[in-house]
């Protein structure tokens, strides 16, 4: 059953992912030549909700497929939301990558 699961995941991801990346490049290009400043903005927009929806999508399968378990322990005077945050990471494994 692991196996399977692990079959379908893949390809599922690998689905998606080349799609946006696809996706990604094309309008990165299309921005690379555009000459009108609002359209450039536009496409720019639409290149970060590609790539807002492939991460969306890469939490979704770590969830469906339970690939991933952490116990996160935050403290009590963490900021909120609103403030700006840095995040720096050695990657020295990719599990970083994906909890990022």
């Amino acid at each position: 059953m692991h196996t399977i699961r692990g079959i379908v995941g893949f390809a599922i991801l690998s689905c998606y992912t080349l799609i946006g990346c696809i996706l990604v490049y094309v309008l990165a290009f299309a921005q690379m030549l555009c000459p009108v400043p609002r359209w450039r903005r536009q496409l720019r927009g639409a290149n970060d909700g590609v790539i807002t929806a492939w991460v969306f999508l890469n939490e979704k399968m770590c969830q469906a497929f339970r690939w991933i378990r952490m116990d996160t322990k935050l403290p009590e005077t963490l900021p909120s939301r609103k403030d700006w945050w840095i995040i720096a990471s050695n990657h020295q494994s990719w599990a970083d990558i994906v909890i990022l």
